[in-house]
């Protein structure tokens, strides 16, 4: 019997995005489907191991959170705000095995037959982390790729990163980006690659309901909001008239805590529960490029906000410009007021979903030696 080949997953799965956590399940998931025998590689970037470089009182309360979220699930009944609602999801379904820095991972990864960079932002210029280029030591017999590694900006102007990127990724077996701002950027380096979607888009809606978990002291129909940073738009007229206008509770998890003076706060909310609610959702509301795609995935109306300027340099739309170009949501990106607009047809969605799962799993089942 042939030995199942070991690949190892570099990219974000430990900050506390969703979005995040979701895509790199997504992409260990779908490489076990495709019959290969998958592991996130535990590595935290070093830009967020300073974030909990913190005083001593910070470190201790992580620690309880740590302590009970490898324990229990929290969720939005128990309101545990102790408990880190990632914890068990880490634990439970990415299945992380030990720790390893910039310093050891060469070591850690020496026993994997390629080494996959992705997805997420891990190539964004902006707090680029030279691991995720796989800059380590390799033995010559592991082959380096990348599957839909975004690099989040529409440019890169710095010509010392134009220089480390196309000295780093010449070593790459086979590159994979998930947006075409990103495949400007590295053509223009002269570097080739191709265009895949979202680890998240490899799965479907059956895959993830069969994990995810119900919160079952919900009675009333709900907007479910998801909101992310903004520099854009003022989101909450346009969210209040709607749920007015529909009879609908508003329940969401927000990065501004002033939104939760109305609407009901869910940001206990583990991942598992973070999908039911967006499955459950008469219409989901939100800025995140995630919350977008698993809208898309359970057929849930949606609107998404635009979330940064296109003169901000640090612009991110280029993730929404992808997800428009692929399956046509065009009139569901909101640069205002909520428009009157007829459903999404989701059987559109579906159509060209297989045809981006299949093009993943060409692209993995070439590369992948």
């Amino acid at each position: 019997m042939e030995t199942l080949k070991k690949i190892g997953i570099l990219t974000w799965y430990n900050h506390g995005n969703y979005g995040s956590a979701l895509q790199a399940y997504a992409l260990k998931t779908f490489l076990e489907k495709l019959g290969y025998k998958a592991q996130i590689i535990p590595y935290i970037p070093q830009w967020e191991r300073s974030l909990l470089n913190a005083n001593f009182l910070k470190k201790c309360k992580r620690f309880v959170k740590m302590l009970l979220g490898y324990c229990f699930e929290c969720t939005p009944f128990k309101k545990n705000r102790f408990c880190d609602p990632f914890i068990y999801f880490r634990l439970n379904f990415l299945k992380l095995k030990g720790q390893c820095t910039e310093i050891d991972i060469a070591e850690y990864t020496k026993n994997f037959t390629t080494i996959i960079s992705g997805s997420d932002q891990i190539w964004n210029p902006s707090f680029i982390d030279y691991v995720f280029l796989q800059n380590f030591e390799h033995d010559n017999n592991i082959r380096k790729i990348s599957y839909a590694a975004s690099l989040g900006v529409m440019e890169m102007n710095n010509n010392q990163q134009r220089t480390c990127y196309k000295k780093m990724l010449a070593s790459f077996h086979a590159i994979s980006v998930r947006e075409y701002a990103g495949k400007n950027i590295l053509n223009s380096l002269g570097i080739s690659c191709e265009v895949h979607a979202d680890p998240a888009l490899l799965l479907n809606a059956l895959d993830y309901r069969k994990m995810y978990k119900s919160i079952n002291w919900l009675k009333k129909k709900y907007i479910f909001c998801y909101i992310l940073r903004t520099t854009k738009i003022s989101y909450k007229d346009c969210i209040l008239e709607y749920a007015n206008n529909y009879n609908l509770d508003v329940i969401g998890i927000s990065y501004d805590k002033a939104d939760y003076s109305w609407m009901k706060d869910m940001s206990t909310c583990s991942p598992r529960e973070w999908l039911w609610l967006i499955d459950n959702a008469e219409i989901v509301m939100t800025n995140s490029y995630h919350a977008t795609i698993f809208s898309l995935i359970f057929h849930t109306d949606f609107f998404t906000f635009v979330r940064f300027p296109e003169e901000n340099s640090h612009s991110q739309n280029s993730r929404i410009d992808q997800l428009v170009q692929f399956f046509g949501i065009e009139k569901y990106i909101v640069d205002g007021n909520i428009p009157h607009v007829e459903k999404y047809d989701f059987n559109y969605f579906e159509n060209h979903l297989q045809q981006l799962q299949c093009k993943a799993s060409k692209y993995l089942k070439t590369n992948i030696f």
